[in-house]
């Protein structure tokens, strides 16, 4: 989300997100109903893969995304945000995180807390919906 958090992308962000989420859309020709939810991970998707190595739940503000990779290098020194890094693991991203030290229970339970304190601080940073994504997927 760093690129909607000011300005013209955050308002586009905000016309689409209101207009389609949580909303049934309809394709009538061919009888397709989908319902729209949108899944927000507040720095990146990066904060998801942090939440893995944490034991608790981080309401840290990370400024930009360099200060979260550099939280999430601790765990994983060689991480970076490209395709060839993704291509050259063996087994994918989430084997990687899973043995690596990562868990999988545990980031659902911090991507958890951090909606919950989201709500109760009233506040719009460092927190993450993928448990969200992953149980109406049927994953978890």
């Amino acid at each position: 989300m760093d690129g909607k958090l000011s300005g013209i992308s955050k308002t586009k962000y905000i016309t689409l997100k209101s207009k389609y989420h949580n909303q049934t859309h309809s394709i009538k020709k061919s009888g397709i109903n989908c319902l729209v939810n949108f899944i927000e991970t507040e720095r990146c998707t990066e904060l998801w893969f942090l939440f893995h190595f944490l034991k608790n739940s981080t309401t840290k503000r990370f400024e930009n995304y360099k200060q979260l990779e550099d939280e999430l290098k601790k765990y994983r020194p060689n991480y970076e945000k490209s395709n060839s890094y993704y291509k050259s693991l063996k087994g994918g991203l989430f084997n990687d995180l899973q043995c690596n030290g990562g868990d999988l229970s545990l980031a659902m339970k911090n991507s958890a807390k951090s909606i919950e304190s989201k709500e109760r601080d009233n506040r719009d940073y460092t927190y993450s919906e993928v448990h969200i994504l992953l149980k109406a997927l049927g994953i978890i």
